[in-house]
């Protein structure tokens, strides 16, 4: 029994998706008719190796016209995206391991502009299992990490923290791993921004004083000038005046040794530390600060500059951050 279905209404659910023009293999009929794959072949093309990459290749092109079209312009896609997900479990099973991890790619970065698709947990969750199980299979640790990440990236931009924070951590030490230090330290990066969102600020220290050492570990003094900013203004965050003053204090010094200079970044940190001062009741040694910072600022930042001389002129409580 095919349910009703026929040979041409299978087809021409594949042609809404810009398949056309291949043999249609048994596992991508059951995934379009819901039918077991016994009662599905009667439906299905004879499909070897050449076909069963022929079409899944076709999928991949398909996924991809649809990135960056909006909801009500994706109905083929968020229809059929059964299918899409069988494609990428039938890539790993036929040994298509980089066709299968191209499709959960580009599947993310469609469910990236989708809100119908980021709100579905369920959706979210068989594309992060299929699609790291294709990377798994590959033996592809990059493959892995980049699904991985684009995973966390998603959970993030729809507050499913727990989802985030698992997928974030993974990603940090695969891409440790894969010995990739940028793609670390932006996954670490990312962790921490979570982590402040949720209200969590030990765990982002614990986060960025291990950036820290990595960066340390590697003489980066830029990197290390910026993360203890970050460290700073962390310490800022949640209360501990003294702490933030120590960490800003120790990345204007860091800033101060830097060539060639970054007087912009400079400056900030100098306001940032001035303005801990001020809430420790050091006036007087803020304002050094916020003088020293509109030196660094006055040739290179006029709308800065402007904001450090506001904070100059003030009595009282400070204006707030913009």
């Amino acid at each position: 029994m095919s349910g009703g279905w026929t040979r041409s209404r299978v087809v021409e659910v594949c042609s809404a998706l810009g398949v056309r023009d291949v043999p249609v293999p048994v596992w991508a009929v059951a995934a379009i008719t819901g039918l077991p794959e016994g009662e599905a072949v009667g439906l299905a093309d004879p499909a070897g190796d050449r076909g069963q990459r022929r079409f899944l290749a076709r999928l991949v092109s398909a996924a991809g016209v649809e990135v960056g079209r909006e909801d009500d312009d994706a109905g083929a896609l968020l229809e059929h995206r059964g299918l899409l997900l069988a494609g990428v479990r039938a890539g790993r099973e036929h040994g298509l391991h980089a066709l299968a991890c191209e499709l959960a790619r580009r599947l993310w970065s469609s469910t990236a502009e989708r809100s119908v698709l980021q709100d579905d947990s369920g959706w979210r969750r068989d594309l992060a299992s299929t699609g790291e199980a294709a990377a798994l299979a590959w033996e592809n640790a990059v493959a892995l990490a980049g699904l991985v990440e684009r995973s966390a990236a998603v959970a993030t931009g729809v507050d499913d923290l727990d989802t985030a924070q698992r997928q974030w951590v993974r990603a940090v030490a695969l891409w440790r791993a894969c010995r990739d230090e940028a793609r670390m330290v932006a996954a670490m990066e990312s962790l921490i921004d979570l982590y402040v969102r949720w209200g969590r600020l030990h765990r982002a220290l614990d986060v960025a004083f291990e950036m820290l050492g990595e960066h340390r570990g590697r003489a980066r003094d830029l990197d290390v000038a910026r993360t203890l900013a970050r460290l700073g203004e962390l310490m800022a965050r949640g209360g501990r005046t003294a702490s933030a003053i120590d960490y800003l204090g120790q990345a204007e010094q860091a800033y101060t040794r830097l060539a060639p200079p970054r007087p912009v970044e400079h400056a900030r940190v100098l306001v940032r530390l001035g303005r801990a001062r001020w809430v420790d009741g050091a006036a007087a040694g803020a304002r050094r600060d916020f003088h020293r910072a509109l030196a660094l600022a006055v040739d290179a930042d006029d709308e800065f500059a402007e904001r450090v001389r506001v904070l100059l002129r003030a009595d009282g409580d400070l204006p707030d951050e913009d």
